[in-house]
């Protein structure tokens, strides 16, 4: 791993405990300074959150740090696990405490979307938000207005159980792997490419479906283990990830990768946000 490689790996980690931070210090996450279980309960019938990472291809355009945070219902308003049931009133308590905690991200500079296909208290665990600040003198227009209305919720669910397309659904992932073709297998000329899971928060305006597209170099062009780099990286690196985007865009996928540019010296893999829309086409002005 090179020294660049290092540093972004511990941006990463930073940048979620910062919006973690914020977190504690608004009073909506459990600190780190008592019980956790004691802080919960601090928290009570309020709900409480959590920030995790957010891969860079799906940032807002303009976005110098992002993250998305988890929140969950307080316990006296969580679906039965054995019944399915919820208490009468969970709905309510989901709007007006999502409400509340963009409220309070907002009033610490943030700017909140809540993003993806919905997410509701009879269907999911809880709730995203995808958080960010922007870089100075960017626009703070996104999302567009209406960027998701009509989706269906978001999978999995309560209702598909852990398998997000239960038989005799197909899974849009497998269609999605099959148009890698032989890039998922690895070769030295190509590196190799599989798809992950994007979460709902992630998805990009007017996506009907939306994946995560993960390339990795070949063995010979990856960092050796002095921190320098073979002869060629540079160059294997672009040629693998721009033949990753075309045959992907030349299946009917849209697709886009981080504003900032990846590259071997500072990146262990490349990330490419990969969805379908019959909607309509969507630019993030980004180039991506």
């Amino acid at each position: 791993m090179t020294v660049e490689q290092r540093r972004r790996r511990k941006a990463r980690f930073a940048m979620v405990a910062r919006v973690g931070k914020d977190l504690q210090q608004l009073g909506l996450s459990p600190s780190d300074d008592v019980d956790h279980e004691a802080s919960r309960a601090h928290l009570a019938g309020l709900g409480w959150c959590q920030a995790t990472y957010a891969p860079e291809e799906a940032w807002p355009p303009g976005a110098e740090l992002c993250a998305v945070v988890q929140w969950f219902p307080d316990k006296a308003y969580r679906r039965d696990s054995r019944t399915g049931k919820l208490p009468s009133l969970a709905g309510e308590h989901w709007k007006r405490r999502v409400a509340a905690t963009v409220r309070e991200l907002e009033s610490i500079g943030y700017l909140v979307a809540v993003s993806g296909p919905p997410r509701a208290p009879h269907l999911h665990p809880g709730e995203e938000l995808l958080v960010w600040r922007p870089r100075e003198g960017k626009s703070n227009t996104w999302p567009p207005f209406g960027a998701w209305d009509g989706l269906e919720p978001a999978r999995p669910n309560f209702k598909t159980g852990p398998n997000a397309y239960p038989y005799p659904e197909r899974n849009p992932a497998t269609a999605l792997g099959a148009a890698l073709g032989k890039l998922r297998a690895g070769t030295a000329e190509d590196g190799r490419a599989y798809v992950t899971t994007a979460g709902a928060a992630l998805w990009p305006p007017y996506a009907e479906y939306c994946a995560r597209v993960l390339w990795e170099p070949a063995e010979q062009f990856r960092c050796l283990p002095d921190g320098t780099l073979p002869d060629g990286a540079v160059e294997h690196w672009q040629d693998g990830v721009e033949r990753v985007r075309c045959r992907l865009q030349g299946a009917g996928y849209h697709v886009r990768t981080a504003e900032r540019p990846t590259s071997p010296v500072q990146d262990e893999e490349a990330g490419l946000l990969v969805w379908v829309s019959k909607v309509r086409a969507f630019s993030y002005g980004d180039g991506g």
